[in-house]
């Protein structure tokens, strides 16, 4: 009972933290390095030092432990960089610091993964890939195409932030691939974690079209969002420490919504050919472009049926090897 009362005392602590944070964005305290950084640095490497406690209650601590490493080393990367004063947009040495989370947030998911693996099949490995392009092309679209080709200082500075919204998007690739199997399957504490990463993408993203303009100041939107993000790793951890026990080496039960089975390329399909809607083009070629989209469509769904077709005669041939054909009883 301890335990859990110094657990909810600190976690009542950092949520502490993250308000005075939030009073700093605003505005409503002073100006001062204490205020700029304290609550900050309060609420990462609290959180970072809470996951690590609480991974030792969880059936993965050493995936655990790298999430903890992981939120430890941003909260020192954003002190380094608030200390030192470092021009948004330019490699400096707090870059490793900040590339150094999704580099552990990858190592423990591997973890991870190698205790319940995610994806039982090869079609829902290409699912996933394809959804993770389609994901790609939006990003590169809107924002890496123009890091790569903008006059930064160096084309290494350009890499590197380019870096940012790229292991982002690896990283929320993984956490499509947990949540493929669904609830049933999925470790407790993924989702708290699914939407920490979502809420890093978010800021990562916004801070790369921030910094692209010369708009980025500091203290600005997407500051509010990264340590809001540890507060989630954090209930992840505690969920998972939570956790009901598991069949070891049971197969992953494949899932049962519309969206992870017959929908999901057909998804990724209609977000590529969105995308390129959006570009103006002639009228000529946005027809068609239009005609291959709904060809594509026709031949996926038609390639779909085939393989419905296909696993339905092999469920009848198997049942008739099985069973005699006369009375329909099991030999």
């Amino acid at each position: 009972r301890s335990v859990h009362r110094g657990t909810g005392l600190a976690a009542l602590g950092l949520g502490a933290g993250y308000l005075l944070h939030l009073m700093h964005l605003l505005g409503w305290t002073s100006d001062s390095p204490e205020w700029a950084l304290g609550p900050y640095l309060l609420v990462f490497l609290g959180s970072a030092a809470l996951i690590w406690s609480l991974a030792a209650r969880t059936e993965a601590p050493g995936a655990w432990r790298w999430v903890a490493a992981g939120t430890f080393c941003w909260g020192v990367g954003n002190a380094l960089y608030t200390l030192g004063n470092v021009q948004a947009g330019v490699l400096g040495f707090t870059d490793p610091w900040f590339l150094a989370l999704p580099a552990c947030m990858l190592l423990a998911f591997r973890l991870f993964e190698r205790r319940w693996p995610s994806l039982p099949s090869r079609e829902a490995r290409l699912d996933v890939a394809a959804q993770v392009m389609a994901a790609g092309a939006y990003l590169w679209f809107f924002v890496l195409a123009e890091q790569m080709q903008s006059a930064g200082p160096s084309l290494l500075s350009n890499l590197v932030a380019a870096l940012y919204p790229l292991s982002d998007l690896v990283l929320l690739s993984l956490l499509l691939a947990q949540t493929w199997r669904g609830p049933d399957g999925a470790p407790r504490g993924m989702g708290f974690l699914a939407a920490g990463m979502v809420l890093f993408v978010v800021a990562d993203t916004g801070y790369t079209i921030l910094a692209l303009r010369d708009a980025y100041e500091g203290h600005m939107w997407p500051d509010a969002l990264w340590p809001l993000a540890a507060l989630l790793f954090v209930a992840g951890a505690w969920q998972a420490g939570r956790v009901r026990p598991l069949t070891v080496g049971a197969a992953p039960r494949r899932p049962r919504s519309l969206w992870y089975g017959p929908l999901a390329p057909y998804s990724a399909l209609l977000a590529g050919f969105m995308l390129l809607g959006a570009v103006r083009l002639p009228l000529e070629a946005r027809g068609a472009l239009y005609a291959t989209f709904f060809a594509a469509i026709f031949v996926a769904a038609r390639q779909t049926l085939t393989l419905r077709q296909l696993e339905d005669s092999r469920a009848r041939l198997e049942f008739q090897s099985r069973h005699d054909a006369l009375t329909g009883l099991g030999n």
